[in-house]
């Protein structure tokens, strides 16, 4: 996986010639300032307001987008995931010192618009600007 500004790439090694194939990209509406990736899961942001999180299907070699971030706060700082069980979040931090647990939750439908959109489960605020999670 590669970005380059608003597109990711995916490539695939080609045994033979000992090269890198290009088998699939995606046109972000933004620049990617950020990349987790968790099994077939690729969670993008960047600087400003957007979270998107892309489906890798391996048979057919496509990005989809399953779900964003529509929620209009600050400037994104990092992104990671937390896993608890079955339940997989996403963690984003911002410039106003809070971070968001955010989850993709399809089987809400009145509430995250048919998984079209991030359920927020909690909001901190924390009082010190966060660069990176781990």
């Amino acid at each position: 996986l590669a970005t380059v500004g608003p597109t990711i790439f995916i490539y695939k090694l080609d045994y033979d010639n000992m090269s890198l194939e290009q088998i699939s990209f995606y046109f972000s509406k933004f620049y990617i300032s950020s990349v987790s990736i968790v099994k077939n899961l690729i969670y993008i942001s960047d600087y400003g307001n957007h979270v998107d999180m892309l489906l890798w299907q391996e048979d057919d070699w496509s990005l989809t987008l399953l779900s964003k971030d529509y929620t209009k706060h600050t400037y994104n700082r990092c992104i990671n995931t937390i896993h608890d069980q079955a339940a997989l979040a996403v963690v984003i931090s911002d410039d106003e010192k809070n971070i968001r647990l955010m989850q993709y939750n399809p089987l809400k439908e009145i509430e995250s618009y048919q998984g079209a959109k991030f359920l927020c489960l909690a909001d901190f605020h924390l009082g010190s600007e966060i660069s990176l999670s781990l």
